[in-house]
């Protein structure tokens, strides 16, 4: 008898729970779709990115080599990625503490560096190149 109460709150709980898991599966966010491009590799992979994340990100989960001796923190400059001149002219620019810390970087710096960790995925990479020193 005591075990009625318990399974009666289960079965009324399952449609709550699969209506949750079903709704968020459907609401998920598209990716954005673009290339990385990494010049020490001499290698070009596509890439399917959820909006939002970092620049950084993407490049460690799909295993492109990018220093980042902070870790991401955005406080190191090690991370410069290039954009293509449209794509760096479409972002926010660089808050000062990044335009600082490009100042720094001496390996493959170019007009159009930012730090991967301080750039976020938005529907403006859409078939871009990033190139990746």
């Amino acid at each position: 008898t005591c075990a009625l109460p318990i399974l009666a709150f289960l079965l009324r709980s399952v449609p709550l729970l699969t209506k949750r898991t079903c709704s968020s599966v459907f609401t998920r966010q598209f990716g954005v779709e673009f290339k990385l491009h990494s010049v020490a590799d001499e290698d070009t992979i596509d890439v399917e990115a959820d909006k939002g994340l970092t620049l950084l990100d993407v490049c460690q989960n799909e295993g492109v080599d990018v220093t980042a001796v902070c870790g991401g923190g955005g406080s190191c400059g090690s991370c410069n990625v290039i954009l293509p001149q449209d794509l760096f002219d479409a972002l926010p620019p660089a808050k000062e503490q990044e335009a600082e810390l490009l100042n720094t970087v001496v390996f493959g710096r170019k007009p159009t560096s930012r730090l991967a960790c301080c750039v976020k995925i938005s529907e403006k990479f859409a078939g871009k190149t990033i190139e990746v020193p």
